[in-house]
C-alpha cells in the first residue's frame, strides 16, 4: 500500500502481549494508547463481555474478538519474535486493558489466542484513515476523531506544561484520568468545554457556543484548531470557565446566572484585554491572554 512501509498479521498468545503492555513496576503503559480516540472505559456491557470470554472460554477469544491494530514507524521481524519501534495501538484499547486486568487478578491468559496487526507508516494522513477504519464498527462520534490530530496532541502537552496552581486537564480522550485519583473533575477541561469556551470567548460567539460539540465543529471547523494558532487562546479560554464554574460554586457569581457562561466569558475578556486581535495573529493573540491570565490570579477580584 502506498505510504506503507511494511505490515503483517501476528497471532500470538496473550500473556506475551501483556509483557509490551506492562512496565516493569506492573503498571500499564498509558502512553501505547496516545493515538486510539477513546481510553479504558471501564466495566460497560462490551468489556464485560471480553472478560467473560478470557474467564469461561480463552480458546475461542480469537473468534469473537477483533483482535488488536498497532501502527508504528517500524518493526522487523525474527523466527518468532518481532521487534517495534514507537509502537500506537490504535484499536483494541479496551481489550488491552481487559487483558490487562485479568493477568493482574491471576487469570490464566498463556493459552489465549490474539491476533495482531502491524502496520509501519510515517504518513500520519495514513494513521488517521486507519484509527477511523478501524473504529467505526463501534459508536465513536466525529468529535473523537477530531482529538486525534496533531493539534489537540500537542496542545494536550501544552496543558501538561503548566505547572502553577490552580493546574487544569486537557482530557482529549474519554475517561483519559479516570483512575487517577489525584486529578480532581473540576480540573478536567473535555473536548465539549474546550471548544465551547473558545468559540465563546475568542469567537465572540457565546450565543452559538451552546450547540453540540459536533456541530461546533462542523460550523466553525475553518477557524478554530488551526497549526497556525497559538495554544495559549485555548488554555486561556479553558482556565477562565474553570474560574468562572469555582465562583458559581462558592456563589460569588449567583447561581441563576449559570445558563449565561459563555456571555460571562466573553464580557470578562473584554472588559480586561480590550477588544478581540486575529486569533491567527499568535504575538498579539498571546499578549492579550496574558493580560486575562495576570487578572485570573485573582479571580474573586476581576
Amino acid at each position: 500500500v502506498e505510504g506503507v512501509e511494511n505490515s503483517c498479521i501476528a497471532v500470538c498468545y496473550a500473556n506475551e502481549f501483556t509483557k509490551m503492555l506492562t512496565y516493569e513496576s506492573g503498571e500499564i503503559r498509558k502512553s501505547l494508547f496516545n493515538d486510539n480516540v477513546r481510553d479504558y472505559q471501564g466495566e460497560n456491557i462490551i468489556n464485560t463481555e471480553i472478560a467473560m470470554t478470557i474467564h469461561n472460554d480463552p480458546s475461542k477469544f480469537i473468534l469473537l474478538n477483533n483482535g488488536i491494530t498497532i501502527v508504528c514507524d517500524d518493526f522487523k521481524t525474527s523466527t518468532k519474535k518481532i521487534t517495534i519501534k514507537n509502537p500506537q495501538i490504535v484499536n483494541g484499547c479496551q481489550t488491552s486493558h481487559v487483558l490487562f486486568y485479568s493477568f493482574k487478578k491471576g487469570f490464566d491468559i498463556s493459552n489465549l489466542p490474539l491476533s495482531i496487526k502491524i502496520i509501519s507508516t510515517q504518513d500520519i494522513n495514513i494513521s488517521n484513515q486507519i484509527v477511523r477504519g478501524n473504529n467505526r464498527q463501534n459508536q465513536v462520534l466525529e468529535e473523537a476523531f477530531e482529538t486525534t490530530r496533531p493539534f489537540h496532541q500537542r496542545l494536550e502537552e501544552f496543558f501538561n506544561s503548566f505547572s502553577a496552581e490552580p493546574k487544569i486537564y486537557y482530557e482529549r480522550r474519554s475517561k483519559q484520568y479516570n483512575y487517577n485519583p489525584t486529578i480532581k473533575k473540576t480540573h478536567i477541561i473535555n473536548f465539549r468545554i474546550l471548544i465551547q469556551s473558545f468559540i465563546a470567548m475568542f469567537l465572540n460567539k457565546p450565543h452559538e457556543s451552546h450547540k453540540h460539540e459536533s456541530r461546533l465543529l462542523r460550523e466553525f471547523r475553518e477557524k478554530i484548531f488551526l497549526d497556525v494558532q497559538s495554544y495559549l487562546p485555548y488554555f486561556t479560554a479553558s482556565m477562565s470557565f474553570f474560574h468562572v464554574e469555582r465562583l458559581i460554586r462558592d456563589e460569588i457569581i449567583p447561581r441563576h446566572l449559570r445558563s449565561f457562561k459563555p456571555h460571562i466569558l466573553m464580557m470578562m475578556r473584554q472588559a480586561i484585554a480590550g477588544n478581540l486581535p486575529s486569533i491567527n495573529s499568535t504575538k498579539i493573540i498571546d499578549e492579550h491572554c496574558s493580560q486575562i491570565s495576570e487578572a485570573l490570579k485573582n479571580p474573586a477580584q476581576t
